[in-house]
């Protein structure tokens, strides 16, 4: 399975869920990761990442600081640009990942909501409901 992802946030929201913009974004923001801003080849964040580049750091754009990150550079997610809309993308293949930095402050016991936008390219279609195999986020 091939996907792309432009813009991931998490918000927490306590007993409340309303539409709120990535462009507005205020109050309760826990992650935010957004292609277009902030993805790095190297640890330093001196390099930007360019179309076909391995992303090994992900700026996360709230105010938490919890940037998404993978040292292992066979299994970093790739940057694309001009993906969804013109806008810049990470590429993941199943193999690709990367991790949170730090915990975004979410209880165990409370709720939250998380948007992405992405791109599926393929998915796989053999297994069963829950058995871990074909297509799944």
């Amino acid at each position: 399975m091939k996907f792309s992802v432009v813009s991931l946030l998490v918000l927490f929201i306590p007993g409340l869920l309303y539409s709120q913009s990535p462009g507005n974004v205020s109050g309760n923001l826990r992650w935010w990761l957004n292609a277009n801003a902030g993805t790095f080849t190297d640890a330093g964040k001196t390099t930007a990442a360019t179309n076909g580049d391995a992303v090994y750091t992900w700026d996360d754009q709230s105010t938490i600081s919890n940037d998404a990150i993978n040292a292992t550079a066979s299994t970093r997610p790739v940057y694309r640009t001009s993906i969804i809309n013109g806008n810049s993308a990470l590429e993941f293949d199943g193999t690709r990942f990367l991790d949170g930095s730090a915990v975004p402050g979410i209880g165990v016991t409370e709720s939250f909501d998380i948007c992405m936008v992405f791109k599926l390219n393929s998915f796989q279609t053999n297994g069963g409901d829950n058995d871990g195999a074909g297509t799944f986020i």
